[in-house]
């Protein structure tokens, strides 16, 4: 099936976080109060205008921001990078890398 999305609209990386999380869709409806097929629409990007009140239900279950679910998450070989590294390090290197965002 087709995407819905222009190129006016960003690409929301729910699906993608939902997973990271492991949380399945059922329990991303419930937390944003709203239906399966409606968070199902937005993870494959077939959900025009999507309501902001439901991404910020389902970010705060998740212990994230609106604005994450807008980026893609980092690969796992970028993410095993940091690990090796002393926490001040990390801490320093995310917070230039938001600097740059």
């Amino acid at each position: 099936m087709a995407k819905w999305l222009s190129d006016d609209e960003p690409e929301i990386f729910l699906g993608q976080w939902l997973d990271f999380f492991e949380t399945d869709v059922t329990v991303a409806a419930k937390a944003a109060g709203c239906s399966q097929s409606y968070v199902s629409n937005i993870i494959a990007n077939r959900k025009p205008n999507v309501n902001v009140l439901y991404l910020l239900r389902i970010s705060e279950m998740l212990g994230v921001t609106v604005n994450d679910f807008y980026r893609p998450l980092p690969k796992k070989s970028e993410l095993a990078a940091l690990k090796d590294l002393s926490p001040k390090a990390q801490a320093s290197i995310l917070e230039k890398q938001r600097k740059r965002a």
